[in-house]
């Protein structure tokens, strides 16, 4: 169909994104997109916090299992999105965020419609002085022109990949509402609990931008992997 008072033309004026004379329509020049939110893992002993999505019989389940590898792991459902103002970690595979409530006296947890003003979805991190290395130096000439910043709030704050150790603190996940007060994010087996904080290994977590991780390329059914040969 032709541009104008046809069919095609009144359904793209109105709806799509330009106008009959294939002009962008001022509704989408003046989307403003919100402030970029770093994607994230949640990684506790050697497991990475997942939420169940749609695709899944069990939607919005919280559990903690080995991270995604090869064709059958689902890398959406391991991967939140870090609010650093509001204190916030969006699901990507469920689109809701984070959030801890009171049931009976006792604190649960789940994944509910994301609200920057609702105090149980905010997340509080305190390190413990120790730190665990996510990507190892290499030993090559780094390539200026390539940015290798790291979020200071989520790693060693801007290390060159290719000469120094990229690290990220380890510490306890705690709720900022008065009903979780004194409460943090718990690894039970495969579960994951909001509990009284304490200091031991099953309340360490890290939290790790995807951006700081080591990216390993294998081939399919073999075990060869892609590297870089005398640093080309």
């Amino acid at each position: 169909l032709a541009w104008g008072e046809e069919s095609f033309g009144v359904v793209e004026r109105n709806f799509g994104l330009f106008d009959e004379k294939r002009v962008i329509n001022p509704y989408v020049t003046n989307v403003t997109l919100g402030k970029y939110h770093k994607p994230v893992r949640v990684y506790h002993q050697g497991k990475v916090l997942k939420a169940a999505g749609h695709n899944s019989t069990s939607f919005g389940r919280l559990y903690l299992e080995a991270p995604a590898h090869s064709l059958s792991g689902v890398l959406d459902h391991e991967i939140w999105f870090y609010d650093e103002d509001l204190l916030t970690f969006r699901s990507r595979s469920t689109n809701l965020c984070l959030d801890t409530y009171t049931e009976n006296g006792q604190s649960k947890l789940h994944v509910f419609w994301c609200d920057g003003t609702n105090y149980n979805q905010k997340w509080r991190f305190r390190g413990d002085g120790t730190f665990q290395v996510v990507s190892k130096a290499n030993g090559l000439v780094p390539d200026d022109s390539l940015s290798t910043e790291v979020d200071p709030k989520l790693s060693n704050g801007g290390a060159k990949r290719a000469t120094e150790d990229v690290r990220v603190p380890v510490g306890i996940i705690k709720g900022s509402s008065a009903a979780a007060h004194g409460r943090c994010l718990r690894g039970v087996g495969n579960e994951i609990a909001m509990l009284e904080c304490q200091n031991d290994a099953d309340n360490k977590f890290t939290i790790r931008a995807l951006d700081t991780e080591e990216i390993h390329i294998t081939a399919l059914d073999t075990n060869w992997k892609l590297t870089e040969d005398y640093g080309r």
